[in-house]
């Protein structure tokens, strides 16, 4: 390194001013600029440093000369720099916290952006809250999040949908790849598969600037540039179980929002309405029925109606939305649910429990002669199970007698029953039937890979509300 690139890297390593006096509003930061050229008196490293110091150095400044020659140099007077930056960082965040002085906070946060994550400080903000305690870090990503381009924002929680707590638990496909990738890492190669990312954004690169402006911290990124580099779930935060008592969560905070317009309306346009209009919505999911298209018969020159492929489906005007915590759902449903307009169309809303009630119909019947030795089993795929292999598969245990599959159809339709992933289990004997219960508690059955939930019959009755007076006679 000669001539003029020795120069500029020198200019770059030095200070670039000291640390204003305390009280003096009108003081800042010394910096050098055509307003405030650089002093031609500072021709080297060594007087700038000096001048930017309160007090000479008690050591002599590194040379070239020595052991490692120019690049010990260097890096010498890289770690004088940060020591002195880090005590000018110190002196402006104490001074700023017994001062009370909140119009400082936003200029400590721009000056020096590398306080610790640690350091909090208390400032008023935006005026709306005054005791708004926050992390330097967090400030940063908000402040980052905010001056993100709409794209970046729809790739943030696109990519945060995929590793959420609603979409994770349940998506097979993306549990299997985290066992097989190293410590859960999905690398860009991987990432640049998923469907709805590839219709945001080819570039690999624009996802990873993305992801680094997210305000929270469910995601991990490294950006190892030109495109490579990887992103996985925070180790901090566990998959959560899917459980009955997570399910029965799910619905106590989810609404069903309907009078949509079915054609013009795109899941993009939801997500913004949802989002920036009410608080703590984690997920929405439209409904959809497949496209039935009519085709003539040759033979007879008939119509016939054909269902389209699983992935050509229609919206139907109506979504479910999932808010974060049981009370933001209630603020919605209570302050929102007679005033919601989208595109200039009026809207409704219920509960989910509601809806399902009001609409769906299922085959749950009771047997007091058998209620005491039936057991139900959940967790199976409600698509791809069929009644010969559950079948197959609870004839591996001792003492079934019996099963039914769960299923459900709606009141106002001529629709197929629909599986709902449970089954009632009927045993020969009581004694089988805590057999069975022991063996799950035990080793944690499970099915293709999806885990099993087992309960009397009863308990599940119980927890639904069903069959009351029943339930009440059996303890008569």
């Amino acid at each position: 390194m000669r001539g003029k690139g020795i120069s500029t890297t020198f200019e770059d390593l030095s200070l670039r001013g000291n640390v204003p006096p305390a009280g003096d509003d009108k003081a800042s930061v010394a910096s050098i600029s055509p307003e405030n050229p650089r002093p031609r008196s500072l021709k080297s490293p060594s007087k700038m440093v000096a001048r930017a110091s309160n007090k000479p150095y008690d050591v002599p400044l590194p040379t070239a000369s020595g052991p490692g020659g120019l690049v010990s140099m260097l890096q010498k007077l890289r770690r004088i720099r940060n020591v002195e930056q880090e005590t000018m960082t110190k002196q402006v965040v104490d001074t700023a916290m017994e001062t009370g002085d909140s119009e400082k906070g936003p200029t400590i946060r721009r000056l020096y952006p590398t306080i610790s994550e640690d350091t909090f400080i208390t400032c008023r903000g935006d005026g709306k809250d005054d005791n708004a305690n926050f992390s330097m870090n967090e400030a940063s990503r908000r402040d980052a999040f905010k001056m993100a381009s709409d794209v970046e924002k729809r790739i943030i929680r696109q990519v945060e949908h995929y590793f959420g707590d609603y979409n994770l638990p349940k998506d097979k496909w993306m549990l299997g790849k985290m066992k097989e990738c190293v410590d859960g890492w999905f690398d860009m190669e991987m990432m640049m598969t998923f469907p709805r990312l590839l219709k945001l954004t080819k570039d690999p690169c624009v996802v990873l600037t993305a992801l680094s402006k997210s305000p929270k911290d469910l995601l991990q990124i490294e950006n190892w540039g030109h495109g490579r580099g990887r992103v996985r779930r925070n180790p901090d935060y566990p998959i959560p179980e899917i459980n009955e008592a997570r399910r029965i969560s799910m619905q106590e905070r989810t609404l069903f929002v309907w009078g949509f317009d079915k054609t013009a309306t795109s899941l993009d346009d939801l997500i913004e309405y949802f989002e920036n209009n009410f608080r703590n919505v984690v997920n929405i999911r439209q409904r959809t029925a497949p496209i039935r298209v009519k085709e003539e018969e040759e033979e007879n020159g008939m119509e016939s109606e054909k269902e389209e492929p699983q992935r050509n489906r229609q919206f139907m005007g109506s979504v479910f939305v999932t808010f974060g915590t049981r009370q933001d759902a209630e603020d919605f449903y209570t302050n929102w649910r007679h005033k919601l307009i989208f595109m200039e169309r009026k809207l409704k809303a219920k509960w989910q429990r509601d809806f399902f009630n009001a609409r769906a119909v299922f085959n749950d019947e009771f047997d007091e002669t058998t209620v005491s030795k039936t057991l139900y089993v959940s967790g199976f795929d409600k698509k791809d199970t069929s009644q010969e292999e559950l079948t197959k598969f609870f004839l591996r245990f001792k003492g079934p007698n019996a099963l039914r599959k769960r299923v459900y159809r709606f009141a106002t339709s001529d629709d197929d029953w629909q599986f709902t992933g449970g089954v009632f289990v009927n045993f020969d004997c009581r004694e089988n039937a805590e057999e069975f219960l022991k063996l799950f508690s035990e080793t944690k059955l499970s099915y293709n890979g999806d885990g099993l939930q087992v309960k009397w019959q009863v308990d599940y009755y119980k927890e639904k509300g069903l069959f009351k007076e029943e339930l009440a006679s059996l303890h008569q």
